[in-house]
């Protein structure tokens, strides 16, 4: 996959900063983006220009992204802001802050208000090891538009694989699935995350990957 990225212009792969600090503690080893990214290059609908408010956000986005998922001590998070007061939720749900994010996993906290899946009894491994089975070329994220400028902005996202391995105890299709949402993010001065909320539809993907099996039927969806 590397040899795919190095196919397009070096400015053109997506920028996760603060990721060669050697005392990072990673939940699972430092994580490789080139399978990702090589997806994202070559079926995102979008490329932003160098420089362009767009291109900064997707990469704000990007680098949160990874710092939530793969860093185990919040105070190593450098995309968000260094006073504790980050703060992060879906569909109008609950709250979260970087320690319940590790804590709790983001799958998990994206997925809480789903019937199709039980975020309450998975944990952050699982979760993982479901998603990169099932999405094995990639789970890949772009930044579709941004609304107004930083320090707040509104964006609209599209996140998509195809379902071309195992979920649980479903068979692949090959189908292409995705999820394609909103999100309002503030940033500080030094644009490191404030709040992030996201605001998606989470059932028709998840309603595919478990052939329409509720497995949390207290579950709200808050649309």
């Amino acid at each position: 996959m590397a040899d795919i990225v190095a196919q397009f212009p070096p400015e053109d792969v997506p920028v996760r900063s603060y990721m060669d600090d050697p005392d990072i503690k990673w939940r699972l080893g430092k994580p490789n983006y080139d399978l990702v990214n090589a997806k994202f290059l070559r079926e995102r609908k979008k490329n932003h220009p160098v420089g362009s408010l767009h291109r900064t956000v997707e990469n704000i986005f990007k680098t949160f992204e990874m710092e939530a998922g793969h860093k185990m001590d919040a105070k190593q998070w450098k995309s968000v802001v260094p006073d504790g007061s980050f703060r992060f939720r879906c569909n109008n749900g609950k709250w979260y802050h970087a320690e319940d994010l590790i804590a709790v996993g983001n799958y998990n906290v994206f997925l809480m208000q789903c019937p199709y899946y039980s975020a309450k009894t998975s944990t952050f491994e699982e979760s993982h090891v479901w998603f990169k089975s099932c999405f094995s070329d990639g789970f890949a994220w772009e930044l579709l538009d941004v609304h107004a400028d930083l320090p707040t902005v509104t964006v609209e996202w599209r996140h998509w694989s195809h379902f071309n391995g195992r979920y649980q105890d479903q068979e692949p299709t090959g189908e292409l699935l995705e999820f394609v949402g909103s999100a309002i993010l503030q940033v500080d001065e030094e644009l490191r995350v404030k709040e992030i909320q996201f605001y998606y539809d989470p059932t028709p993907i998840m309603m595919a990957l478990t052939g329409g099996k509720v497995v949390c039927p207290e579950a709200h969806k808050q649309l």
